[in-house]
C-alpha cells in the first residue's frame, strides 16, 4: 500500500492512462483532476482506497487497489485520519467496521450493489428459521445490515478455506447463485464432508424463497415470507449476467479476436461452464484472473467481467492485449473524480452503522478472518 509520502511518478500514470484510454486530449483533461486529489489526499490526511471496477483514473492515484479482500485488509492498515472509499456502499462500510477509529467517505452514496439489494436481513432470519443447524454465510458484496444476521462473511478469493474451516456439516451460501453454483463446482472435491445449499431466488408473487441444494442436486421452497423483500429476484450480478446473456457474443469475439487465453469472473452464469464456453479453470476472483494472466504467459486475452479490471491487467502487463464486451458496473462509475475532489473538501459524505447492526456485522467479518486461518 502506497504511504503518503511516496510520490507518484506521474510520466508513468500518463503513459499507463493514454496506453488504456487512447486519447491524448481526455489524459491531458483529467491529469490536473487527478493531482489534486493526491495533493487534498496529502493536505487532509487522507488514503485513497479503489476498487479493480474503479475508473483507471483513480486505481492510478489510489494509495492501495484491490478486490473486495485485500481492500478489507487493507483498511485496517490505515493510519491516515480518512479513508476516502472508491468502490460501492458495502465497501466503505466493511471499511468502517474494520476501522472505526477513521472517518470514511464514500463519494456518492447511491453507488449501491444489485448483489447486495438481492438478500435482506428478514429473508435470513427466515431462512435460519427453517435451517437452524446450518452456518449461513453471505458474500462480502451485502450490506452491514445483512452481515449482522450471518454467521461469518465470504469471498470468491477465501471461500474454500471458509467451508472447509466452519465446523456446521450444513452450510448456506448468499446471495449471489451464480458464485455459489461456481464456487460449489470447482471446490467440491476439496471441501470435505460439507452439504452446500446456496440461495437462488425470490418469487415476488408468491412470497416464497428458494434455496438450491448444490450437494444433492434438489431445490427448497420456503413459503409464509412476510417481511422486508429484496429489489431484485436473484443476488446476481447484473454485469456477469449481461455478459453471460449472449454466448453468441463470446463465440464472435472468440473467432474475431483469436485470444490466447479466455477468462472470466465467479459471477458469471454456470451456464457458461456447462455449455463450454469456459472451463471451471478459467473463472475466479478478481485477483484469482490477474495471477492467471500473468502465469500464462498470454499476449492476447478475452475478459469476462468489469471492463476496468483491464486497467489493472494492463498496469500490471503492459504487453498484454485486453478484449473485452466492456459492460461497466453502473454502481462503480458513480465515484468520479469530481466527486472525490468534493468528498476531500467537504469530508462528506460520512459512513455511518447503527449499534447493534455495527457490533453484529462486525462479528460476522472477525469470523471470516478467524476461519482464514
Amino acid at each position: 500500500m502506497r504511504t503518503l509520502e511516496q510520490k507518484i511518478d506521474w510520466d508513468d500514470v500518463e503513459d499507463k492512462l493514454y496506453d488504456f484510454r487512447k486519447d491524448w486530449q481526455h489524459v491531458q483533461i483529467v491529469l490536473p483532476i487527478m493531482k489534486r486529489i493526491v495533493d487534498l489526499c496529502e493536505k487532509e490526511g487522507a488514503t485513497l482506497l479503489a476498487h479493480y471496477y474503479q475508473i483507471p483514473e483513480l486505481q492510478y492515484i489510489a494509495h492501495s487497489t484491490g478486490d473486495s479482500l485485500k481492500l478489507c485488509i487493507d483498511a485496517q492498515k490505515v493510519n491516515t485520519p480518512y479513508i476516502v472509499f472508491c468502490g460501492v456502499h458495502f465497501m466503505a462500510e466493511s471499511a468502517h467496521l474494520l476501522n472505526p477509529e477513521k472517518t470514511v467517505l464514500l463519494p456518492d452514496t447511491a453507488a449501491s450493489c444489485s448483489i447486495a439489494e438481492g438478500i435482506t436481513p428478514d429473508m435470513i432470519k427466515h431462512i435460519r428459521k427453517h435451517n437452524p443447524e446450518s452456518a449461513i454465510l453471505a458474500y462480502v458484496n451485502t450490506t452491514a445490515a445483512t452481515k449482522a444476521e450471518v454467521d461469518a462473511i465470504y469471498t470468491s478469493s477465501n471461500a474454500q478455506k471458509i467451508l472447509n474451516n466452519i465446523p456446521n456439516k450444513k452450510v448456506i451460501l448468499l446471495p449471489d447463485p451464480n458464485l455459489a453454483e461456481n464456487l460449489f463446482r470447482k471446490m467440491k472435491d476439496k471441501i470435505s464432508g460439507k452439504e452446500v445449499l446456496y440461495y437462488k431466488e425470490y418469487d415476488f408473487e408468491n412470497k416464497f424463497i428458494y434455496l438450491r441444494n448444490a450437494t444433492k442436486g434438489t431445490e427448497l421452497l420456503l413459503p409464509f415470507f412476510k417481511g422486508e423483500v429484496p429489489k431484485t429476484k436473484t443476488g446476481a450480478c447484473y454485469v456477469h449476467e449481461e455478459l453471460s446473456r449472449s454466448p453468441q457474443m463470446i463465440l464472435s469475439y472468440k473467432q474475431r479476436f483469436n485470444p490466447d487465453l479466455i477468462i472470466g469472473h465467479f459471477e458469471i452464469s454456470p451456464d457458461l461452464i456447462s455449455e463450454g464456453y469456459l472451463s471451471l479453470d478459467q473463472i475466479g476472483s478478481t485477483t484469482d484472473m490477474i495471477e492467471m494472466v500473468k502465469k500464462s504467459g498470454a499476449r492476447k486475452v478475452l475478459m469476462l467481467t468489469e471492463c476496468h479490471l483491464g486497467a489493472s491487467i494492463k498496469s500490471a502487463i503492459p504487453e498484454v492485449e485486453i478484449i473485452t464486451p466492456c459492460v461497466l458496473c453502473k454502481y462503480m462509475q458513480k465515484i468520479s473524480l469530481d466527486k472525490v475532489v468534493q468528498s476531500l473538501e467537504t469530508k462528506k459524505p460520512v459512513i455511518t452503522i447503527p449499534e447493534p447492526t455495527f457490533s453484529k456485522a462486525k462479528r460476522a467479518i472477525t469470523n471470516m478472518f478467524e476461519l482464514m486461518k
